[in-house]
């Protein structure tokens, strides 16, 4: 499958070129427009009434702030073809050269004590080398605990394909969780975030399926199922709207609930 990632108008600052890939925005209007066709990637962005600058990679979108020097969202469409890998890790960070000032340098993490924690992983673009190396600029990472990255925010991850090879497709939207007392900074300039979320939607047989997950940013021993959460949860937490392309009536009903033997 080949990427071409099409965008809303969202109420951010944004770099627009001239790109065929940015387009206008155009309402689901109902479950079969969620499959093929029409701009199918572009579900998978967030609504934010923040102030983000909204970057554009083949296998992913992401809007960064200013201010925590990293993306609030990072969001994409998984397909099951896409788990075929055909690229080797890159392991090459790097600042986008289009992000400069948004978001992290190298150096901000060297002996910080903190991982260079990927939102969309590695494995999930390692479909294309391109997208691969992409994965590895600081628009798509966040300082994350090492016990945390390498341990139940990776499980989320491969428990995230495994939806992918069991329902074909399915729609991401990943980042940090800040609060008020979310202080903690690597070296006085990158925000560490208390959390980490995911939105992921679905469409199967009976519709489509929602589910959020909210995980403190530290080492858990706790199953997945213990931070499952409504997708209304998330958007309360973050305040972004996840999937609204969909019709408002879909999008209440789906993101208001979950159905926790659907997804683990």
């Amino acid at each position: 499958m080949t990427k071409t990632l099409c965008f809303s108008l969202l109420v951010v600052i944004s770099l627009l070129t001239t790109d065929s890939r940015y387009v206008g925005l155009r309402l689901v209007e109902s479950v079969s427009d969620l499959t093929g066709g029409w701009c199918a990637e572009e579900m998978a962005v967030p609504r934010s009434h923040h102030r983000l600058l909204l970057l554009n990679r083949s296998g992913f979108s992401a809007g960064i702030d200013s201010v925590y020097h990293q993306a609030r969202w990072v969001a994409y469409l998984l397909t099951s073809s896409e788990l075929k890998k055909k690229a080797a890790r890159s392991n090459r960070f790097y600042t986008d050269n289009d992000a400069r000032g948004w978001v992290a340098r190298d150096e901000d993490y060297r002996r910080s004590g903190f991982d260079r924690g990927h939102l969309a992983p590695a494995a999930d673009m390692a479909w294309s080398v391109m997208s691969m190396r992409e994965s590895f600029g600081f628009s798509n990472i966040s300082p994350q605990r090492p016990a945390f990255n390498r341990g139940i925010w990776k499980k989320l991850e491969e428990a995230v394909r495994g939806f992918a090879l069991r329902y074909d497709s399915v729609w991401i939207a990943t980042g940090p969780v800040f609060t008020s007392s979310d202080t903690l900074k690597v070296y006085s300039r990158i925000t560490v975030p208390g959390a980490f979320y995911k939105a992921l939607m679905i469409k199967d047989g009976r519709g489509v399926q929602c589910i959020g997950f909210v995980i403190p940013n530290q080492a858990s021993s706790s199953p997945l199922s213990h931070y499952q959460v409504a997708v209304d949860s998330v958007e309360s937490l973050t305040q972004l709207d996840f999937f609204s392309l969909l019709p408002d009536s879909l999008e209440i009903e789906a993101e208001a609930r979950f159905d926790s033997s659907f997804w683990l």
